[in-house]
């Protein structure tokens, strides 16, 4: 399949492993738009990485058990083919009390734009939930506010130049030379029930 990139944005990565054991949690995947259509070279990855990990730190790890750490971060230009890439080691840990969900227990966190339609909303399957914030099949409504307001504060504090986006690849069912980038405004929890997500485990 051809290339298909998106001018000036950078595909980042978050790998969440267990602290005790050294496995593998889980993945997010994030696009990061910088604002033009010129490329990010391994200087603006390494500062996009370093900015990411930090408010991570800052606002997000609160929702995260403190069983699992934040351990890599790194990102890629996908403006041309065989972009640049960097990468950022790190031990942070989550500061939510108590131990993990498995691994493959996933939450839905929705991702929202300024316009409506499909092409304009996209999710997150977040990993590392801490089973304090699971009742029975779904998360309490309290955790659910804390998910909201940590990503709001989180997005509220990325810095000029490094804008969230959602990337549609397939865009009113065709698919572009170039993916289609929006900037993300709002983050909300549509459903709170919790799933698994057997593709979210390492294969062996």
């Amino acid at each position: 399949m051809a290339f298909q990139g998106c001018p000036g944005v950078a595909t980042l990565s978050m790998e969440f492993r267990d602290i005790s054991t050294g496995s593998f949690v889980g993945l997010n995947v994030l696009n990061f738009w910088n604002g033009t259509t010129s490329v990010w070279n391994a200087n603006t990855l390494s500062n996009l990485n370093n900015v990411v990990a930090t408010l991570w730190n800052e606002e997000l790890k609160a929702t995260v058990a403190s069983t699992v750490q934040l351990f890599r971060v790194y990102s890629r230009d996908i403006t041309v083919p065989n972009g640049e890439y960097a990468e950022y080691l790190t031990t942070v840990a989550g500061s939510a009390s108590g131990d993990r969900v498995p691994a493959n227990v996933t939450l839905a966190l929705a991702l929202r734009t300024a316009f409506t339609g499909r092409n304009y909303r996209g999710r997150i399957f977040l990993c590392g939930m801490p089973l304090s914030a699971v009742v029975e099949d779904a998360i309490t409504n309290a955790y659910r506010t804390l998910l909201i307001e940590s990503w709001e504060n989180w997005h509220d504090a990325l810095p000029a130049g490094i804008t969230h986006v959602l990337l549609s690849r397939v865009f009113d069912g065709i698919r572009p030379t170039n993916a289609v980038r929006t900037p993300i405004t709002t983050y909300t929890v549509a459903d709170q029930r919790i799933d698994t997500r057997r593709l979210r485990l390492r294969r062996r």
